[in-house]
């Protein structure tokens, strides 16, 4: 599938006199224009258009337990891997914060593993959310209750549809009022590859609007 990327041709400033071979020249420039910018949008209309494009995307990930050091109290989720990215990357300093380069309105699907891990059959709740800039969304949090009984693992997973200008960032928190309930990773096994603690994948929908 051709799509071609160009620029609006460098037209020939007209002579004070018609001349046939100007004249000539400057209508192939503006020929050869129309016919590629025809063929862009005739492929965009197809039903493949959507592959031509380039949008801002990323899928991370973390390969390690995370745990919180006390209840009741949010923290950012970190994020130790970017699997693919353009256009939206892990800031190098704060690896929770997963930054815009281009403004737009993004999809971020998230799935967390989580595990109560008490000895004591003590139940556990986590609380998950996103925030924007550091300041939490309004009523973005979801609150998972986790039995003490097995140790219990429970499978979370959500979306958070947020705005985003150039170098604006999104993270994902969580919380706890038991210490034994965690955000749980696992290494490969015989049968099975790894499990990461948090998934994130991140896709522009939409350009932002006021």
């Amino acid at each position: 599938m051709a799509f071609y990327k160009f620029r609006a041709p460098a037209l020939p400033l007209a002579t004070p006199q018609y001349l046939q071979d100007q004249q000539d020249q400057f209508q192939n420039a503006l020929r050869l224009y129309f016919n590629r910018l025809d063929s862009s949008l005739a492929t965009l209309s197809g039903p493949t258009g959507g592959a031509s494009l380039e949008f801002p995307y990323g899928s991370f990930q973390d390969t390690t337990t995370q745990t919180a050091t006390a209840i009741n109290t949010g923290y950012p989720i970190t994020l130790n891997t970017t699997v693919t990215h353009n256009n939206i990357d892990l800031d190098a300093t704060y690896p929770s914060r997963m930054v815009a380069s281009v403004g737009g309105v993004y999809n971020f699907q998230v799935s967390i593993q989580m595990t109560n891990q008490t000895a004591t059959s003590t139940n556990g709740y986590i609380w998950v959310w996103g925030a924007k800039n550091g300041l939490d969304i309004d009523d973005s949090a979801s609150k998972i209750e986790i039995s003490g009984t097995a140790p219990d693992e429970v499978h979370y997973a959500d979306t958070f549809v947020v705005g985003l200008e150039p170098s604006e960032y999104f993270e994902v928190y969580w919380a706890t009022d038991n210490l034994d309930c965690k955000l749980l990773a696992e290494a490969a096994n015989a049968f099975a590859p790894g499990v990461n603690s948090i998934n994130v994948t991140a896709t522009c929908v939409s350009a932002v609007y006021a």
